[in-house]
């Protein structure tokens, strides 16, 4: 049918629109400028499509610490799964050992 709304489409347009809605007000809240270092040396046998970076700036004068990791999509070699802890509670060195080691967590 012509004209026909994909209702999948309109989910991640209105995700999207709120994620940036959220992230313009956050801005006006509070800006912290974040410094990343690069991180790749703590993580020996990753690959060269994959990247870690840590910053330790404070948010709202507030200790932080935060990560990042940065992945070629298109390497395909590369395979991207997701867990949660519903139901359960795990640590990060948990979810490690229950998904089999993989490169992050």
């Amino acid at each position: 049918m012509a004209g026909r709304i994909n209702p999948a489409s309109m989910y991640l347009r209105r995700n999207a629109i709120f994620l940036l809605v959220i992230s313009l007000l956050n801005g006006h809240v509070g800006y912290t400028q974040h410094r990343w270092s690069l991180m790749d040396s703590l993580f020996p046998g990753l690959p060269g499509s994959i990247h870690v970076y840590r910053s330790d700036a404070s948010l709202s004068g507030r200790p932080s610490i935060a990560w990042y990791v940065e992945a070629d999509l298109k390497d395909r070699s590369l395979s991207f799964d997701t867990d949660t802890t519903v139901g359960r509670r795990l640590t990060p060195s948990g979810f490690y050992q229950k998904n089999k080691t993989p490169l992050v967590v």
